[in-house]
């Protein structure tokens, strides 16, 4: 994330970074120090539902929970990177559907937001719209569902 920041902070777009670093103090204080005009470093949070619907785009591991979040608030995706085994099938069925790039370096996410803003305001909100219309609020309670008839 500290790269990815860097780089954004460090191009010519005129951005605002969230970086959201959870409960890796470590990390945002590193972020803090790097003190990039246009990085607001944030620890855990309580309203990233909030952040999400005032972002444009989300940069973020092809992780399930933060998936979900960013589809649900309709951020398209910037996939950063994803753990082996688990996590790839995501970039490959995001990507498949248009719903998200994968960005594995800096400067592929500096491009990937160039790229996005470039475009015309319209295609920019059917982005959005097709990340929304993408999201399952109720997964969780039909993955229970099925979990509890294959157990009965």
């Amino acid at each position: 994330m500290r790269k990815y920041a860097a780089a954004l902070a460090g191009s010519t777009l005129d951005v605002q970074v969230l970086a959201v670093c959870g409960r890796n103090q470590a990390l945002a204080q590193k972020i803090r120090e790097d003190n990039h005009s246009g990085v607001h470093v944030f620890g855990f949070v309580d309203n990233m539902p909030e952040l999400l619907l005032a972002a444009d785009l989300l940069g973020t591991r092809a992780g399930p929970g933060m998936i979900a979040e960013g589809l649900a608030c309709g951020c398209p995706l910037l996939l950063t990177g994803y753990l082996p085994g688990q996590e790839a099938g995501n970039v490959r069925e995001l990507t498949r559907r248009n719903l998200g790039r994968y960005v594995p370096r800096p400067g592929d996410l500096v491009d990937a937001v160039t790229e996005w803003f470039a475009k015309p305001e319209s295609e920019r909100m059917d982005d959005a719209r097709r990340a929304r219309a993408a999201a399952d609020p109720d997964a969780a309670f039909q993955i229970a569902d099925v979990l509890n008839r294959m157990s009965s």
